[in-house]
């Protein structure tokens, strides 16, 4: 379904790994240069020195196949995601969670093609970052006055 998107998404950096460890910071990564999220003609960049928690999951949901871990694979998809949910006024969040699937499939990185996750980790890993969206409150989309 994601794969036949007609315009493919293209993340751009000056560094072939814009994404390093955060040794003694706040969050387990850092970002080393600005990185470029493009799609058609939206645009969403995140600063350098930006920290994240990468695909955090709750530990509760690690025994669902591929959600435990934060690796190479996810690490662009979370890092625009929390970059999203950081900053609620670039974006909402459920387009930010969308963002997120999406990142996870087939994306061109610096010009490379990069296949992305198995459509099954995939879609765990959406309905996982959803769930948490309603159950920790930070849809506001789901939020009753």
């Amino acid at each position: 379904m994601l794969e036949r998107l007609a315009v493919p998404i293209e993340v751009t950096s000056e560094l072939a790994r814009p994404v390093a460890d955060n040794i003694g910071g706040a969050k387990p990564y850092v970002t080393q240069c600005d990185v470029q999220f493009r799609y058609g003609q939206f645009e969403l960049v995140v600063p350098a020195d930006f920290e994240f928690d990468g695909a955090s999951v709750p530990r509760w949901l690690w025994w669902i196949n591929g959600l435990a871990s934060s690796d190479d694979d996810t690490k662009l998809a979370a890092l625009a995601h929390d970059y999203i949910c950081e900053h609620p006024e670039v974006l909402p969040r459920v387009i930010g969670d969308a963002i997120f699937a999406t990142l996870l499939g087939p994306i061109l990185f610096n010009g490379r093609p990069l296949p992305g996750v198995g459509p099954k980790r995939r879609a765990a890993m959406y309905i996982a970052v959803r769930c948490w969206s309603v159950v920790s409150g930070a849809d506001p989309l789901l939020k009753m006055n």
